[in-house]
């Protein structure tokens, strides 16, 4: 009996120090290994839906880009005091030009439109501006709000193609030296940081109207009405959308 007595006691003394000690720590292992493939499931989840967000954010703005440039019109938005009349200007880093606006942006009728690549202290960003073109002014662009469409661009340029007289295509160029046309041809060549997600895909739009209607050389006696023959313009446009 006395035996048998002991046997139970010893039974019903429960787990000693160093079996709980050692329970405790696999416990703790498998907890560790638990949380650390929930956190790389969250993460790689994470990665996912920004991939996706940039991705859908960058095929929007090639969208809209290739629509406002293919739908430029041949206006005057400025006359100097040459006579010298602009429908387009390009540059390396900016160009302006007229185009009607997505109705989705409730802004009617031509618009006077600037794309801009400007230097921030993580790159570049691509800045939209446009402004009513019966309210156009020289410089008023620069006051009005702008829309950023990329950040964080590793650098950039627009180029320009042309014809000339004989009809023939130009190489691409970095600067518009006939602000009274419109091109016949403009490419974005936009580039990320090697670390980005996305990457920029070559934009190259054709434009839908012929550049070369700006050789009609106007006066800027004849510059007064562009906003009445710009909502011409506008209604065909839409129209044909």
């Amino acid at each position: 009996m006395d035996r048998v007595s002991g046997i139970r006691a010893v039974r019903n003394a429960g787990f000693t120090l160093i079996e709980v000690l050692l329970a405790i720590t696999l416990l703790g292992i498998i907890m560790s290994l638990a949380y650390a493939g929930l956190r790389s499931v969250i993460r790689a989840t994470d990665s996912a839906d920004n991939l996706i967000q940039q991705q859908t954010h960058l095929r929007s703005t090639q969208q809209f880009l290739h629509r406002q440039l293919a739908r430029s019109l041949p206006l005057n938005y400025l006359v100097d005091d040459n006579d010298q009349f602009y429908v387009f200007e390009g540059e390396r880093d900016r160009m302006q030009f007229v185009a009607p606006m997505p109705g989705y942006l409730g802004a009617g009728g031509p618009q006077v439109q600037e794309l801009t690549l400007e230097r921030t202290n993580e790159g570049y960003d691509l800045m939209f501006r446009h402004v009513p073109l019966l309210a156009y002014a020289d410089g008023v662009l620069r006051d009005s709000k702008p829309f950023t469409l990329l950040r964080g661009l590793e650098d950039g340029e627009f180029q320009y193609k042309s014809l000339d007289r004989e009809g023939q295509l130009s190489d691409w160029e970095n600067e518009w030296e006939a602000p009274e046309e419109i091109p016949v041809a403009i490419m974005l060549d936009l580039q990320f940081d090697e670390e980005a997600l996305v990457s920029w895909p070559l934009l190259t739009v054709s434009m839908r109207i012929d550049g070369t209607a700006g050789r009609l050389r106007r006066s800027r006696r004849d510059a007064e009405p562009a906003g009445e023959l710009g909502r011409a313009f506008s209604d065909d446009a839409d129209a044909v959308e």
